[in-house]
C-alpha cells in the first residue's frame, strides 16, 4: 500500500480523478491547517519519495497565520 503505480488508470493516474483533489493538497479548517504530502511512488521503483520539500515549504508558508499546522505524511521523511 505505500507504493502506486504510474500507468493510466492506475492509482497515480487516477487520484486526483478519484478523489477530487491532488495527492498534495491542504485543507483549512477554521484556525487550524492540515497538509497532507504525497510520499508515493510507482511499485517498481524500489524506493521511497520524500515529500516534496519546495510545495511543503511553501504551503507552510502560506499558512503561517493558523493556530495550528498539522502535517500529514504517510513516509517519515
Amino acid at each position: 500500500h505505500d507504493f502506486v503505480d504510474a500507468r493510466p488508470g492506475s492509482p497515480a493516474g487516477s487520484w486526483e480523478k478519484i478523489w477530487g483533489y491532488p495527492a498534495n493538497h491542504t485543507i483549512r479548517k477554521g484556525d487550524f491547517v492540515f497538509i497532507m504530502a504525497d510520499t508515493s511512488a510507482p511499485a517498481t521503483a524500489n524506493v521511497y519519495l520524500a515529500a516534496e520539500i519546495d510545495w511543503l515549504r511553501q504551503e507552510l508558508k502560506t499558512h503561517r497565520d493558523a493556530a495550528g499546522i498539522f502535517v500529514m505524511i504517510h513516509i517519515p521523511q
